[in-house]
């Protein structure tokens, strides 16, 4: 029998092989594992922003304040005699929006006024008998605090008989009524839900020198929500300046617009057009975010579905790499980020904050 001496090279390779199977085996063996478990959230990257609040003069941002709403209700009960307005319908402070039915009050004030007549005559007369018949005391005392009751109850209605129109108590739109004429109503009962729109935005834009300087304020300015191109807003520039620090866009103006009904949303982009024909664009964002800065927590701006409202989300940060800083902690898939462009965060992707 003649013996074949194996190589070296040929050993190695059985090894190389060897490595490379018991390799793959177990990485089928961690992906079976990890299939059964839920994926872990993936780190999102995002462009580091400045190191502390600052109101950053930049090329797209706003102001846009919030939806406020409050129930309104009469003072004292009634009966519906009218509703002035439909629902969705905008109206001015001190607009009546809703009338009771006046004569009802002031049969109601009558009536207690005669049972306060007639209380007061019985209280008279239950003390001249108790003077002159000592035998039967009668109790004037539950009669005093009867007739006290039914004094409050009589200057209510003398008021709700002056006060019979329920009037819009700043400027606003109806949204729903909860109540229909010829229903009787109670004191404090709502009537309907009215909302409060502020009726100014701010929207910061940044413009070239030769533009700058044909910018004043007091200059009138036609602001357009580009996703609402038929409803031009009518505005007046507030202020204007120059950034200090060597931005890329160092001058700006803002623009103090109408915004009924909050047409113009947070993080939605915005036309804006000077009266001296100047023409630029800016999308309506908060003015300040922060990261890690001392004992305060790193922060970003989320907005709601219909971008009406801003709030500040809390997140914990991650190492930096590069220009860009990681974002372990605090953002959720479908987040609504006010962001340049990108304004919902998909899982593992780059999200770019304005800076």
């Amino acid at each position: 029998m003649i013996r074949v001496r194996n190589s070296p090279i040929k050993v190695l390779q059985v090894i190389l092989c060897c490595t490379v199977c018991i390799l793959v085996s177990s990485c089928n063996r961690n992906d079976a594992g990890e299939d059964s478990e839920s994926p872990l959230p993936v780190p999102v990257i995002t462009k580091i922003i400045y190191k502390q609040v600052v109101q950053r003069p930049i090329p797209c941002a706003g102001i846009v304040y919030p939806v406020r709403q409050q129930k309104l209700s009469f003072p004292s009960g009634g009966i519906v005699l009218d509703v002035h307005y439909e629902i969705g319908s905008r109206v001015n402070e001190g607009d009546k929006l809703v009338t009771l039915d006046s004569t009802a009050l002031i049969q109601n004030w009558v009536k207690w006024g005669l049972m306060l007549i007639d209380a007061r005559s019985e209280l008279y007369r239950s003390r001249q008998l108790n003077l002159k018949d000592q035998t039967e005391p009668i109790d004037s005392e539950e009669q005093a605090e009867r007739i006290s009751t039914l004094i409050d109850v009589y200057y209510s209605a003398k008021s709700a008989r002056l006060n019979y129109h329920l009037l819009a108590p700043f400027k606003g739109k109806i949204i729903e009524y909860f109540i229909s004429p010829g229903d009787t109503i109670k004191s404090g009962q709502p009537v309907l839900l009215f909302i409060k729109t502020e009726p100014n935005a701010i929207a910061r834009a940044s413009l070239d020198q030769e533009e700058y300087y044909q910018v004043n304020t007091g200059h009138s300015a036609i602001v357009v929500p580009l996703e609402r191109m038929q409803i031009p807003l009518n505005g007046v520039v507030k202020s204007r300046g120059i950034t200090q620090g060597g931005t890329d866009h160092p001058y700006y103006i803002e623009v103090l617009f109408e915004n009924p009904g909050g047409v113009a949303k947070i993080g939605k982009r915005v036309s804006i057009t000077i009266s001296t024909g100047v023409k630029q664009e800016a999308i309506l964002i908060p003015q300040d975010a922060l990261v890690d800065i001392q004992d305060q927590s790193a922060s970003v701006f989320l907005t709601d579905e219909n971008a009406e409202f801003a709030v500040r989300r809390h997140v914990e940060l991650g190492p930096v790499i590069g220009y860009n800083v990681i974002i372990d902690k605090g953002l959720h898939k479908g987040d609504r980020l006010i962001t340049h462009g990108h304004d919902r965060l998909i899982n593992g992707s780059p999200i770019i904050l304005i800076q």
